[in-house]
């Protein structure tokens, strides 16, 4: 395989796109004088894209179909971002900008559509070689695929027997296509850059660490080794139900506070949000647990909640429902709210219920639709509901409220007299969904009985392999703590039995959890010490044997500590000089050999306040991740 050439790998990919229902035609055949593009500086297939929407509108008259076909062609800037925004939403919610008057003097405003949900109503089309030229520039694209005459996806393919031809080789050159015809990329869903053997497809404007293999089969399985990359892009994408899929519910745009980002769904992320809609539709219909969507840190879970939101809004199935995003601390709430609010798939904004009275009011007075954030906490009851020993008050019996559960942990176990039972007190016929990295699996705590089964699974292996996240290395180290001398053991339960004399067991495993956490002991200076010295040692190591790869384009060396409290994180960040230690050797490093790429350094300290509720997030030990673009 690692003989062909791009000819043949474009070639396969041609034959591949027939078999899935795209006609194929040769770059000459569509170039201008041809009847297919007008000039060398548009891709646009004029005529294919005006047929589509006289045949996808047909109450439309000539007119107004050619007014629609000039809305879609005409620019407003050069901002390729910007421009292919536009576009994006003509072809998701179609055209509400041309107006006419019929035989009977009524006035219409109609929705043009570009696409069709039905492939069989659109026109695909596989083209390779295709030349654009504008002004000095002159390229050719190995590959461009046609839906109604607009380009919406382009292949870089590279051959994988020569070893300066690589995949970021082929993602610099998409930029700097991007750079020269930025109008010709206002129609882009997807790129893809393949030698082949391997594949990777993501957003024109995206950088190459944002690029993804889709090594999965129709499924969601992991494909067997024997599969080809470029088969499974192919397949995984541009099957023509998947592609139409794709584009209308999982691609995102975000404003944020660097620009406009544009970002398309991860394989993994494609079949968690299709089957956790799916699972909440039935779950709303019966026993109100969807289940447990369970992918790693690192691996993207923010996107699916924002996708799965968008689909739960949108699904008549469940009449407008309101959906409650719950997280268990307040800067988990605040940066999922950032996500969801700067998001522009999104048919509505979301709103942060920041006190609990905000929160009784919005869900008890609210009958259809929104999106609402809060944390756990909020369901607490008032001192006067706790005094009169009174439940949470109902605030609604509707069965279409979604309570999304971000990260679900221990807070959300307690069904005797804790938030969970107050969450159902109050929405007795929600359904709950969550979205973890660390689901718990005890007796008394398991994430699947409080939630439904697992919907999804997306380990760290796979992510890894992926390279959706970095792979990370732990590293347990016990720091023996002694009792002081005056300290008599024996008599240490005996204390702690009149300590909780009278409490109930509720009470007094509280009381022992707390105790635990040896505050007081953990706060003594010289205790820190003998970590602090081999925290600098391991950090010494690990920056050495990265000596051995100075044609790093990437390194991620992070060390994580995990805190008993504020008092005790203040002295950790003593460790800030092994941070600025750690990055002059980096930097230095990075100097010697003008000929090898340097490395983009991203290096970090951090230092974690641990408490009750989110001790099972924080890792007591030290740990690294290494990550390297060859």
């Amino acid at each position: 395989m690692s003989g062909m050439s791009e000819a043949d790998w474009e070639a396969l990919a041609l034959n591949t796109l027939g078999e899935l229902g795209w006609h194929v035609l040769e770059g000459k055949q569509i170039a201008p004088g041809s009847g297919e593009r007008d000039t060398w500086s548009d891709l646009v297939l004029q005529a294919r894209l005006r047929d589509a929407i006289a045949r996808l509108n047909p109450e439309l008259p000539p007119a107004q179909v050619d007014e629609a076909h000039n809305i879609v062609i005409a620019p407003s800037s050069h901002d390729a971002i910007s421009e292919n925004y536009q576009v994006h939403q003509f072809l998701t919610e179609g055209i509400r900008k041309v107006t006419y008057t019929d035989d009977f003097g009524a006035e219409h405003t109609p929705t043009i559509r570009l696409l069709s949900d039905n492939p069989a109503d659109n026109d695909w089309l596989a083209v390779n070689q295709v030349t654009i030229v504008d002004g000095d520039h002159k390229r050719r694209f190995d590959v461009v695929l046609y839906v109604n005459g607009l380009p919406l996806a382009v292949f870089e393919l590279k051959n994988a027997g020569d070893a300066q031809a690589t995949l970021v080789g082929a993602h610099a050159q998409i930029q700097t296509y991007v750079h020269e015809f930025p109008l010709a990329f206002r129609y882009n869903m997807v790129c893809v850059v393949s030698d082949g053997i391997t594949a990777r497809y993501g957003t024109p404007f995206s950088g190459f660490e944002h690029y993804h293999p889709w090594n999965v089969d129709n499924e969601g399985v992991p494909a067997a080794g024997s599969d080809l990359a470029m088969n499974l892009v192919l397949h995984g994408l541009f099957d023509q139900s998947r592609t139409v899929e794709l584009l209308r519910d999982f691609v995102a745009f975000a404003e944020t506070g660097s620009g406009l980002i544009k970002r398309i769904a991860m394989a993994h992320q494609y079949f968690a949000v299709t089957k956790a809609l799916a699972a909440t539709v039935d779950a709303v219909r019966s026993h109100g647990l969807a289940g447990v969507v369970w992918h790693t840190q690192g691996s993207g879970k923010s996107m699916e909640m924002e996708l799965y939101a968008n689909l739960v809004l949108k699904d008549p199935a469940l009449g407008n429902p309101t959906i409650v995003v719950i997280t268990d601390r307040t800067d988990l709430d605040d940066q999922l709210y950032t996500t969801f609010n700067t998001s522009k798939i999104l048919p509505e904004k979301p709103r942060q219920a920041a006190r609990r009275d905000n929160l009784r009011t919005e869900l008890a007075n609210r009958t259809t639709g929104g999106i609402i954030f809060t944390t756990l906490q909020k369901f607490g009851r008032t001192k006067e509901e706790r005094d009169a020993g009174r439940p949470h008050p109902l605030l609604s019996r509707r069965t279409n409220i979604i309570v999304i559960v971000d990260e679900a942990h221990r807070s959300h176990y307690d069904n005797l007299n804790g938030y969970a039972r107050h969450l159902r007190d109050a929405l007795p016929h929600a359904t709950l969904i969550a979205f973890t990295g660390t689901p718990i699996s005890k007796a008394e705590r398991d994430t699947r009985k409080q939630f439904g089964p697992y919907i999804d699974i997306y380990d760290l292996t796979r992510a890894v392999e992926d390279g959706a996240t970095v792979p990370v290395f732990f590293e347990s180290r016990l720091i023996s703590v002694q009792l002081p001398r005056d300290v008599d053991p024996e008599t240490i339960d005996e204390k702690a039995d009149e300590a909780t004399a009278g409490l109930d067991d509720d009470s007094i495993n509280r009381r022992e959890a707390e105790a635990r956490t040896a505050i007081g002991i953990l706060r003594r200076e010289e205790r820190l010490e003998h970590p602090l010295a081999r925290l600098i040692r391991h950090a010494d190591a690990g920056v050495r044997d990265l000596d051995h790869d100075l044609t790093a384009r990437a390194t991620l060396l992070r060390i994580h500590v995990a805190c008993g409290d504020a008092e005790l994180a203040a002295l950790w960040h003593r460790v800030a000089r092994v941070e600025r230690e750690i990055q002059e050797h980096l930097l230095e490093l990075a100097r010697v050999g003008a000929d090898r790429p340097q490395p983009r350094i991203e290096l970090g300290v951090d230092v974690n306040v641990l408490t009750e509720e989110t001790a099972h997030d924080l890792h007591h030990v030290l740990d690294d991740g290494i990550h390297t673009d060859r």
